[in-house]
């Protein structure tokens, strides 16, 4: 069962339940593979749908699975699931990596407001 505490997300494909998370190292290896920050990824994905990016994103975000499935493996699952589904599961991993931002900077974290203790001085 996925655990919402580490940004999981459990994604049934038939009879199979992969795990979609959204890791610090999952998002920073999404930033080098697209070579755009987090933030412009989903920005570019949200006003420009990619069938081909959000099968990358969805690659990335089961890569805590074994074995981490490639870029095909993830289109099985998506066409198991169905686009509606992906979309939902990675809304909430979204929310769930970034737990603190407030309404409307889910889709934006870096914006979140930093806690206490986070300064150079704590």
């Amino acid at each position: 069962m996925a655990n919402p505490e580490k940004g999981e997300v459990d994604v049934k494909a038939g009879d199979k339940t992969y795990r979609f998370r959204l890791s610090m190292n999952t998002l920073c290896e999404m930033e080098d593979h697209f070579g755009k920050s987090f933030n412009e990824i989903m920005a570019d994905l949200g006003e420009k749908p990619s069938m081909k990016g959000l099968r990358t994103i969805v690659m990335f975000g089961l890569r805590d699975n074994e074995p981490a499935p490639d870029e095909k493996e993830a289109g099985r699952v998506i066409d198991a699931v169905g686009v509606t589904a992906i979309n939902e599961a990675l809304k909430t991993a979204i929310k769930t990596a970034f737990p603190d931002a407030q309404e409307g900077e889910a889709e934006n974290p870096q914006t979140a407001s930093p806690k206490n203790g986070t300064g150079k001085a704590s």
